[in-house]
């Protein structure tokens, strides 16, 4: 039997989580002998990686709200005319389904749905701003939508189009393929506070910068790993070029690395401007045996399990925070059992069991 070939849609590719889950994706589908084609920007990122057909699109961001909006259409219009010419003469038979990475790329969806192919949506994001943009996607999604994965069950009872029409599943974010993990560290060498992030305030960069100066002083390290362009990363540090508290970090190759001399992941998103709906930087410090802080709202609630691999703890709570992490340094008892309870947490997420669950989906 002919296997479906699949056309998979995503506009930025940097190395953030939405790409790199699309990525996981992409793999699970070439191992299993299905044909990808992939539609994209012409960035480095997670799809580099992947060994499929790569066509690429201009898509950019700029400083100005309106300038990224008008790059933000025009891609929508170029996505609709790619999307119709790679499927609308095809026979039905011959057709490929075509998969929306995120909710962003409703140009392809609707492409894809005029010239009659099944469309699925994979659905990472809810902090979309203007809000009237946000409830326009979510249109674009119910109109078009055959099916749609949502990456934590809070992100589908949020945000979930909830209609008898689409099918709507879970799909729990998995580890990537082929993680070097190392064993979580006993001994009383240095506490490192970790935190990998894309340069926005809403993401708790200044709030990360800020604790490590209040613990100024301590055992306790920090690294901030930044998914940032030069340009934004080198204004970011030299914002703090006296800090001598803290190593920043851009874009690391070897991430890895950083994970497994780390004790302690942070997530210090602000709920009310980004909520995050899993938290792939969570499972891949418990891969290392980090426990992790994170926010008390979101799928990323769904992952930490208060005193068992971690705390919930609202970005709010400041002087909490720097507290527990004062406590997990200090209590080596409580640092090793989190540690370990990391990383059984971690064997949940594993690349075999993601590959079996999408690709019985898909």
């Amino acid at each position: 039997m002919k296997k479906n070939k699949y056309l998979a849609i995503h506009l930025l590719n940097d190395f953030s989580g939405s790409p790199l889950v699309l990525a996981n994706c992409i793999d699970s589908l070439t191992e299993a002998g299905y044909s990808v084609n992939l539609l994209t920007s012409k960035d480095d990122g997670f799809l580099s990686r992947c060994s499929c057909n790569r066509t690429t699109i201009n898509y950019r961001r700029f400083n100005s709200k309106v300038l990224t909006l008008v790059s933000f259409l025009l891609c929508q219009l170029i996505l609709f005319l790619a999307v119709l010419a790679k499927t609308f003469f095809l026979k039905k038979k011959n057709k490929p389904k075509v998969l929306v990475n995120t909710i962003l790329p409703f140009g392809a969806a609707l492409g894809a749905k005029l010239a009659g192919c099944h469309v699925t949506y994979y659905v990472h994001e809810i902090s979309i701003r203007p809000l009237i943009l946000k409830r326009w996607l979510k249109y674009i999604l119910k109109i078009t939508a055959d099916e749609a994965v949502y990456v934590s069950n809070y992100l589908k009872e949020n945000e979930g189009v909830h209609n008898h029409i689409i099918k709507e599943i879970v799909i729990y974010n998995s580890l990537p393929p082929k993680l070097e993990v190392s064993s979580f560290n006993l001994v009383d060498d240095d506490f490192i506070v970790f935190m990998p992030s894309s340069l926005k305030e809403y993401k708790g960069v200044y709030d990360f910068v800020k604790i490590s100066e209040v613990l100024r002083g301590t055992k306790i390290k920090f690294i901030l790993a930044l998914n940032a362009d030069k340009v934004e990363f080198d204004q970011f540090v030299n914002t703090f070029k006296s800090l001598y508290s803290i190593e920043i970090i851009r874009r690391p190759e070897y991430i890895n690395e950083i994970y497994s001399r780390s004790s302690l992941v942070l997530n210090l998103s602000h709920p009310n401007e980004w909520v995050e709906t899993f938290g792939m930087t969570v499972i891949e410090g418990f891969a290392h045996g980090c426990p992790a802080i994170v926010p008390t709202i979101g799928g990323i609630t769904e992952i930490v399990e208060n005193g068992y691999n971690g705390f919930k703890i609202s970005v709010n709570e400041f002087d909490l925070i720097c507290n527990k992490i004062i406590e997990i340094a200090d209590d080596r008892t409580l640092y090793n059992r989190l540690a370990y309870n990391a990383i059984r947490s971690s064997k949940k997420f594993t690349y075999p069991e993601y590959r079996d669950r999408i690709l019985e989906v898909l």
